[in-house]
Parts: C-alpha cells; sequence; structure tokens
C-alpha cells in the first residue's frame, strides 16, 4: 500500500481524536486516514452516504480509493507540501462506489488516532459551486451576445435624462452625432414637446416597474423625417434604457395595404386573436351590411346567421389555438336592404405585425352564386338521371312484353298450319300458355310497383296470427318446390302475431319465398320463421343454395336485375325484390338480405309488433 511522506517535525502537537455523536450525524461528510498507511479507520454518516459505502467497506478503503486515479499524485503532492499547500485549496474529483465523480474542496487536519497520526477530513461539494461559476460566466457571455445582436439602436440615460452610452454611435437612427449627444441633457438635442414626453415615460416606466411605448417621428441626422417606435424600460441607479426602432418602412407597407385594400373588390378585415376587428375595407363593409364604425370590434357577429355564428366561434378558437389557416363558409343573414348571402372566408397570421398584440388577415368573397349554379347543375343532373332510369326503365319493359308476345304469335302460327298433328298442337300450346303466364306476371308487377311509386297503395292494418300465414305460403309455393325437390320449413310460435296488412305481407313473403326456391339448390330447403325480440318481429327466409358475394348483393334491389339469369331457365320479371321492398317500407318495417356465397342466402323483414 502506498505510504504517504512524513510530516514536518516541527508542526506543532496533534490533538487526539475520538469520534463525538455530533460528529456523527453531522451535515458535512469527515473521514479519518491513517497518515503512515492511508487506511480509512473512520467515516461518519454524511461520509458513508455520499461515497454509497456502509462502515466496514469503509475501513476497507484508502484514501486513493475514494481519488480518481489521474488525482492520485497530485494527493501525495499535496501531502508532500503540508503545511505550505493548504495556501491552494484545490478541489478533488472523487469517485463513488456506482462509479460517479463527484467534486469536493477537503479541508483537513492532523490528529491522533489510537496512539497512531491520521489525518482528518473534512468535504465540502464543489460541484455547485463549479456549476455556478460556470452558469454566471454562461449567462454574461449570453447578455453580451444579445446586446451585440440587438439589430434596433439603444441609448442609456441618467436618472436626470442626459445621454450616458448608446450600442451604435454611427447608427443612422441618430437625430444628431453622437459626440454632440454624449453627456448632455435630452432637452438640448430633440424638439422641447418630445422631449417631455420621453422624460415623462422614463420617469413612468420606473414608477410602475412597466416598460412604456411610444410612437414618433423624428428628423435624423441625415436630413430624412422618420417614424420610431421607443419602448423605456427602468434600470437601477435611475437610469433608463431606450430600445429604439425605425418603423418607418412599416408604415409605408401598412399604408400601401391600406391602398390595395380599398380599391379590392372582395372584402379584407384585420383582427386580432381574439377576433376584435381593427380595418375593414368597403366591400368587407358592404357585404357584411355594417357601417364603419360598427364594423370595429366583435360587430361582424351580429351579420352572421344565428344557426352559423357557434361554427364561426368554434372555428376561430381553435385558429387562434395554434390551426395554421382559418378557413370556413357561412351565411351572412338578411336584412332590409339585402338577401341572405353565403360567404367563404379565410385568415391567416399577418407579417410584420409590429411589436404590439399579434394581427390576422383575412379576406371574405361572396359565393352565393357559384353555390346557386352548383345547386342547379345538381337538380339538373338528377333530373337527367331521372329520366334515363325512365328511359331504360320504358325500354326493358317495351322488350319484355314483346318477347313473350311475339312467342304467342309465333308459336299460334305454327299452331295454324299444323292443326292435324295433335301431339305438336299440345306442346305449342304449351308454350303459348307459358308465355302469356309470364307476361301477366310481368305486366301484374308493373303494375303493382307503378302503383307503390305513386303512392296508391293504401295498407289496411289488423291482428294477424304469423304462423299460419307461414303455413298459407308454403302451401301456395309446394309444388314449385317439389318440382325442385326442395323442402320447405316453417318455424314460429303459434301464438305470435302482428299489425300489418295480410295480402302486402304475403306478396312479400311469397316473392322472398319464391327467390329461395328459384335461386336455392335443387334439392335444398327452405326455411321461414319469425319471432319478435326486443319490440319487432323479424320474419326471416333463408335458403341453402349457392349464395352470393358482395358485388351481387349490391345490384340485388334494382329493378329488371336477375344477377345474369336473364336468359336462363329461372323464370322472373326481376322486379320482385323491388316491389318487396317498398312493400316493406308501406308496412313501416325494413327488408335486408345477407348472403355467403356456398352457403345460401338469408332475407330479413323487420316489422312492428304492434301499432
Amino acid at each position: 500500500m502506498t505510504t504517504a511522506p512524513s510530516l514536518n517535525a516541527a508542526a506543532a502537537p496533534e490533538p487526539d481524536f475520538e469520534p463525538a455523536p455530533w460528529l456523527e450525524q453531522h451535515p458535512l461528510a469527515h473521514w479519518l486516514f491513517d497518515l503512515e498507511t492511508l487506511q480509512i479507520t473512520w467515516a461518519n454518516a454524511a461520509a458513508r452516504a455520499r461515497y454509497g459505502h456502509d462502515a466496514e467497506q469503509m475501513r476497507l478503503l484508502t484514501r486513493d480509493d475514494l481519488l480518481q486515479a489521474d488525482e492520485v499524485p497530485r494527493a501525495h503532492a499535496f501531502m508532500a507540501a503540508l503545511p505550505g499547500s493548504l495556501q491552494q485549496q484545490p478541489v478533488w474529483h472523487e469517485r463513488t462506489r456506482d462509479g460517479r465523480v463527484l467534486t469536493a474542496d477537503w479541508r483537513g487536519t492532523t490528529v491522533r488516532w489510537q496512539g497512531r497520526r491520521a489525518r482528518l477530513v473534512a468535504v465540502v461539494d464543489a460541484g455547485r459551486r463549479e456549476e455556478l461559476l460556470r452558469e454566471q460566466e454562461l449567462t454574461r457571455g449570453q447578455l453580451a451576445a444579445l446586446v451585440a445582436a440587438i439589430p434596433d439602436l439603444w441609448m442609456i440615460y441618467d436618472a436626470e435624462f442626459r445621454y450616458l452610452e448608446v450600442s451604435d454611435p454611427a447608427h443612422p437612427g441618430l437625430s444628431a452625432p453622437w459626440a454632440q449627444k454624449q453627456g448632455r441633457h435630452i432637452h438640448e438635442t430633440v424638439d422641447p414637446v418630445l422631449a417631455d414626453t420621453l422624460v415623462r415615460l422614463g420617469r413612468q416606466a420606473h414608477a410602475t416597474g412597466q416598460p412604456q411605448t411610444h410612437h414618433y417621428e423624428l428628423q435624423v441626422a441625415d436630413g430624412q423625417r422618420r417614424s420610431f417606435e421607443s419602448r423605456y424600460v427602468a434600470m437601477s441607479e435611475g437610469r433608463t434604457l431606450a430600445l429604439i426602432r425605425d418603423v418607418t418602412d412599416t408604415h409605408e407597407a401598412e399604408r400601401r395595404f391600406r391602398n390595395l385594400a380599398e380599391a379590392a373588390p372582395i372584402g379584407i378585415f384585420v383582427a386580432d386573436v381574439s377576433g376584435h376587428v381593427s380595418y375593414s375595407n368597403p366591400a368587407w363593409r358592404a357585404l357584411m351590411s355594417l357601417a364603419e364604425e360598427e364594423a370595429q370590434g366583435l360587430g361582424w357577429a351580429t351579420s352572421v346567421h344565428a344557426d352559423d355564428l357557434p361554427a364561426v366561434a368554434e372555428g376561430w378558437r381553435r385558429y387562434a389555438a395554434g390551426a395554421e389557416v382559418f378557413e370556413i363558409e357561412f351565411r351572412i343573414r338578411a336584412t332590409a336592404q339585402a338577401p341572405e348571402r353565403r360567404v367563404w372566408a379565410q385568415a391567416r397570421p399577418m407579417p410584420g405585425s409590429g411589436t404590439g398584440p399579434a394581427l390576422h388577415v383575412g379576406c371574405v368573397v361572396d359565393v352565393t352564386p357559384a353555390r346557386e349554379l352548383q345547386h342547379e347543375r345538381e337538380a339538373r343532373a338528377v333530373a337527367e338521371e331521372a329520366g334515363r332510369r325512365q328511359s331504360a326503365f320504358l325500354s326493358r319493359v317495351s322488350h319484355e312484353l314483346r318477347t313473350p308476345l311475339n312467342a304467342i304469335l309465333g308459336f299460334g302460327e305454327l299452331l295454324r298450319r299444323d292443326l292435324e298433328q295433335a301431339p305438336r298442337q299440345t306442346e305449342f300450346l304449351g308454350h303459348m300458355v307459358r308465355a302469356g303466364r309470364h307476361m301477366l306476371a310481368l305486366v301484374d308487377d308493373l303494375l303493382e310497383l307503378q302503383r307503390i311509386e305513386q303512392g296508391r297503395l293504401e295498407p289496411v292494418f289488423a291482428r294477424l296470427p304469423v304462423l299460419p300465414l307461414l303455413q298459407t305460403v308454403a302451401q301456395m309455393l309446394s309444388p314449385l318446390a317439389q318440382g325442385a325437390g326442395m323442402s320447405l320449413h316453417v318455424e314460429a310460435d303459434d301464438g305470435l302475431a302482428i299489425d300489418s296488412d295480410e295480402r302486402a305481407l304475403r306478396q312479400i313473403l311469397l316473392n322472398l319465398a319464391g327467390n329461395a326456391i328459384k335461386y336455392g339448390r335443387r334439392g335444398g330447403s327452405v326455411w321461414l320463421a319469425a319471432d319478435v325480440a326486443d319490440g319487432p318481429c323479424r320474419i326471416t327466409v333463408r335458403d341453402d343454395g349457392p349464395g352470393m358475394d358482395e358485388a351481387q348483393l349490391q345490384r340485388l334491389f334494382r329493378p329488371f336485375e336477375r344477377l345474369g339469369q336473364d336468359q336462363g331457365s329461372v323464370g322472373g320479371s326481376g322486379l320482385g325484390l323491388v316491389i318487396s321492398r317498398q312493400l316493406a317500407q308501406a308496412l313501416g318495417g325494413t327488408l335486408a338480405l345477407t348472403s355467403t356465397p356456398g352457403a345460401g342466402t338469408t332475407a330479413t323483414l323487420v316489422l312492428p309488433a304492434r301499432r
């Protein structure tokens, strides 16, 4: 273990050391080490907490174990130079059990401990002291950089308002060369009225502790008359700091803006973040139906349609909270002089708003003609689409009527020629009957659809038992189901009843169950079921046929839509589902279909159980 150099023999006798309770609880870290072996022999609670060791672990360490490795030689040199080295008061870099680096000022005294010479060390943390020194230096540097970076002219007056300092003696904003101003009173260099105002504002800044702002015009050294904005801030010892900004260019830009705005054909306004308008052009006031004095502040709110005002206010609130742009369309209420108008408004932050509150510039455009034209176009498009649908409907009806009629006529002609051939007469007659029935069903469907669309359907509501109705529908479709090799099943409580129109409800069920048989799986099944849950009555017609995909389901309720079966063996007009849905709506209910390819289709009719 490293041995410390011996101390000067002429040193004063060392006192004996015994740890006292007050020293054990002292807030500063204290520890004792043997001067010969450097072994730590005692440490108080603060020292153990500082270095992260308990009492036993501390006694296993040496003084050098508490130092960073590169500090050990310096520590030996310091001890060798005692007592002269005490004048240095160095800062040591310590190490803790968990690897942290601490900085400390060690203050020590030589004592005797159990008959041996030792050194009692008191540790004063130097980290905060160094941190404060660094912060102080940084603050000074920042202040110097800030003062140097201020583009405006600044001056300092003494308590009597004599010129003391200036940021730039050659600044073009000075009314005279700095050499003619320095040390002189402000009344000696500027207009007396302006000087009185500046002195008053400076004294007010000292009295209130708040900066004071002033706008004025002044002729500068080169003879030009410029506009300035000055701010006066109280300093110590009665001195006053004046920050002076040349705002001539800003005022000129504002003048140009107003000239352009006054001549603009659209409404233009300037408002603060709370929505108070400070400027509006004639077009804006005319659109809002406000006089010039009425347009100031929040007067514009009286012109906004009452139903739209909350949305406008909320939009401005979100914009003021940080949105990039304010944009909204709203209505201007009608007045005795002007009809109701629809306008579009937009606002953005106004660049170069100066040192005052942030301003926002916006415009308001009358979009009433554009919206009227849009509505006309939409109405025209709807009418054109209705015309196209009607033309397609009539064309399809004509085609569907003509086809079976041609069959009747054609086979009738063949029958006339072959009267002597009885078997063929029977076959042709069968074709004629089927074509006639198809034409009759189509005409009936068309008439029914027309009657519903024209509002001529007047349901007659009565209390209907549901189970007998489902059984009747199953019996009526039994021949069709037997021909397809399918079975029909009815599921409903015997006491279930609803308020409905029997004829309309039976027609819906016949259409749904007939489709389930015609488009179902040969040899499959069809279920007709009904129940009441949470109020309404749900009647379902389900099959286990091939099912449909989403695209086919989207096409189902279109007139004459048969999903590609127009030329197939499955009969029908393509109007059954259209009629069924409209009948369901007339009965106060809804009709919807769900299907899974390969798993079948379910039609769900929901009707009020009671009216």
